[in-house]
């Protein structure tokens, strides 16, 4: 009963589909009408979608933040243009957070261990860090310490 609607279902979807006239000018006015009307969705409010978006952040959900920042469709010039200047900074925010994450997790295997296997796993986690992360210096300060002094 319930696949026998779901398969009924589908059969009406298919049949609305068929029967849409392409080539018809109403179609292509309402196409037109569905583009402008999201255009001016995110030109209007762009600055909630920002703002959004910095408050993700500040809560370190930052791949949620650059998802609502990166769904601004390129044709609506303005509204990308102004969510595209804070991509640079929450992705930024979002490196050095991992970094941080991973260097106090290899830091603390390796204080937890103190042995060669130790060192080794953590270096394999230190690895992980992009270089361009405010951690990466001290990763590399902790990776480049002689097994014998840490």
């Amino acid at each position: 009963s319930s696949a026998l609607r779901l398969i009924n279902e589908t059969k009406a979807y298919l049949s609305a589909f068929r029967n849409i006239k392409t080539k018809d000018p109403a179609f292509g006015t309402f196409i037109q009408s569905g583009k402008q009307k999201i255009i001016d969705y995110y030109n209007q409010n762009v600055d909630q979608i920002i703002k959004h978006a910095q408050q993700l952040a500040s809560i370190s959900a930052y791949d949620e933040a650059l998802t609502a920042l990166f769904e601004i469709p390129d044709v609506c010039t303005d509204a990308y243009n102004r969510a595209s200047t804070h991509i640079a900074s929450i992705y930024q925010q979002k490196i050095n957070y991992e970094g941080e994450m991973l260097y106090n997790e290899a830091y603390t295997l390796w204080n937890s261990t103190l042995d060669y296997d130790g060192a080794v796993e953590s270096c394999n986690i230190l690895s992980q860090i992009s270089p361009l992360s405010s951690a990466s210096p001290k990763a590399n300060s902790l990776s480049n310490t002689p097994l014998y002094l840490r």
